[in-house]
């Protein structure tokens, strides 16, 4: 992820309700695991994981932040 991207997802992702925020955490997730998954079955290159695991660790430090419990 660039720095760009990175600054557009935090932005965008602390404009969200807290319930919003919630619900697309628990989703990247769950999108974190399809991509270790497939990463380990198909054997594709790792950058799609890189990305998703770099997306969930962005939303979830903004849920702590906001004192959003998460699981």
């Amino acid at each position: 992820m660039t720095d760009l991207e990175r600054v557009a997802l935090e932005n965008w992702a602390r404009q969200l309700s807290n319930e919003e925020l919630k619900r697309i955490y628990e989703d990247s997730f769950y999108n974190l695991l399809d991509e270790i998954e497939h990463t380990c079955s198909f054997g594709r290159d790792d950058i799609f994981l890189k990305y998703a695991e770099e997306k969930k660790q962005i939303l979830e430090r903004i849920c702590r932040e906001r004192g959003i419990s998460l699981w």
